[in-house]
């Protein structure tokens, strides 16, 4: 054993990792290319969809690092705590994600221009404007599942659960490439709002009822 892992050990990890590595490819595929399909397909639009992009990351990075205490909590909590707790605490970190998403998500939707007007000026701002508008959308449908991700990750269950950054990046890549070829940068966004709803919707259809046992929750 060169690095003093046995094969259990070391069976464990490289399944907790590779694991862990398709959600990763998973998000690179959802939002690490859409600037480079806008750049392909629609050119003269790449600067405006990139500053639309970097506003809302930084909305998602404010929303990650708050949430982040999550994950290291529930890995210590699981020896402690029943399913149904568990089920309960997702319950209430997903009301507070929520509300998070709200507080920082709602202003650039409805103050996107005069936000934007000031980081970048009019003619920038005019036209990063609806890009702004489609991606926060997305994003903020995208994040509505990030706690109960995190739980999963917390508690070793992501293998019950991959089907939705699976789905999520399949059909984000692929609406956004069909749209982006017929409408241009906002056809790529469009492909990243739908491609949001399908990760959802996978959670809730195919990971949470796989995930009962360690996270007891009404999906309702």
């Amino acid at each position: 054993d060169l690095f003093g892992f046995d094969k259990q050990t070391s069976s464990l990890l490289l399944e907790y990792c590779g694991i862990l590595t398709i959600w990763t490819i998973g998000s690179l595929l959802i939002s690490g290319l859409d600037t480079a399909i806008v750049g392909h397909f629609d050119y003269k639009n790449t600067g405006y969809y990139a500053i639309a992009s970097s506003a809302t990351n930084f909305m998602l990075l404010l929303v990650s690092n708050l949430m982040g205490p999550l994950l290291p909590a529930i890995s210590s909590l699981q020896v402690r705590r029943t399913p149904l707790e568990l089920g309960g605490l997702l319950v209430i970190t997903t009301r507070l994600s929520t509300a998070l998403l709200a507080m920082l998500g709602i202003p650039l939707l409805f103050l996107g221009f005069p936000l934007l007007r000031i980081w970048v000026g009019v003619n920038y701002a005019s036209h990063a404007l609806i890009y702004l508008e489609v991606l926060v959308a997305a994003n903020i449908v995208r994040q509505l599942a990030y706690p109960y991700a995190l739980m999963v990750v917390g508690l070793g269950k992501q293998r019950f659960a991959t089907v939705s950054p699976v789905l999520e990046a399949i059909v984000n890549l692929t609406v956004s490439v069909l749209l982006a070829r017929r409408y241009g940068a906002i056809g790529v966004a469009a492909g990243t709002l739908i491609g949001a709803f399908a990760g959802v919707i996978a959670h809730f259809v195919v990971s949470m009822p796989r995930t009962q046992a360690a996270i007891a929750v009404q999906r309702l």
